[in-house]
C-alpha cells in the first residue's frame, strides 16, 4: 500500500516537473502579452524578445515587439522585426495588418492599403483590417473609396467609424 502511493506520488511529482519544464516558453510568451496589455512595454518585450530567440520560426513575439516599438514612436525597431515577421509568416493577414499600420504612422498611405488589403484577401472577417484600410484611405484622400469599403465592412466597424 504505501509503496503504491509513493510510485503515485513520484508519478505526480515528474509529471508536474515535465509540465513546468514545457510551459516555461509558453509562459513567457504568456507573461509578455499580460504585460504588453498593462501597457508596461518594457518589460512585455523583454518576454517577446526571450520567446522569439527560443522559437525563431513563430511569428507573434515579432508582431508584439513591432507594436511595442511603433507605440513608442521608435520605428526603427519596429521595422526589422516587421521585416522578420513578414519572411516567417508571409501570408499570414496579422503581418500585413502590422505593417498597414506601420506605414500609415510613416505618412505612407498607399504602401499601407495595399497591406490592408492583402490582410482583408488573407481575412476578409478582421475587423482591425477593416478599420485599417478605411483609415488609410481616408488618410490618402480617396475619401470615396473609403466610404466605399466602409460600405462593404461589417456592421461593428461601421458603427465604429461612422458608416450607416
Amino acid at each position: 500500500m504505501i509503496a503504491g502511493v509513493l510510485a503515485l506520488l513520484a508519478v505526480v511529482v515528474v509529471a508536474g516537473v515535465l509540465w513546468t519544464r514545457g510551459r516555461g516558453a509558453h509562459s513567457e510568451m504568456e507573461q509578455g502579452v499580460a504585460l504588453f496589455r498593462t501597457g508596461a512595454y518594457a518589460d512585455a518585450a523583454s518576454h517577446f524578445f526571450r520567446y522569439a530567440r527560443s522559437h525563431p520560426d513563430e511569428v507573434a513575439p515579432h508582431l508584439y515587439l513591432a507594436r511595442i516599438h511603433r507605440r513608442l514612436e521608435r520605428p526603427d525597431l519596429a521595422a526589422p522585426e516587421l521585416k522578420e515577421a513578414l519572411r516567417i509568416a508571409p501570408d499570414d493577414a496579422g503581418v500585413h495588418r502590422e505593417l498597414g499600420f506601420f506605414f500609415m504612422d510613416a505618412g505612407s498611405y498607399d504602401a499601407a492599403i495595399e497591406r490592408f488589403r492583402e490582410a482583408l484577401r488573407l481575412d476578409p472577417s478582421s475587423e482591425t483590417a477593416w478599420v485599417g484600410m478605411v483609415q488609410a484611405l481616408r488618410a490618402s484622400g480617396q475619401t470615396g473609396m473609403a466610404e466605399s469599403m466602409l460600405e462593404q465592412a461589417p456592421a461593428e466597424v461601421q458603427a465604429l467609424l461612422g458608416g450607416n
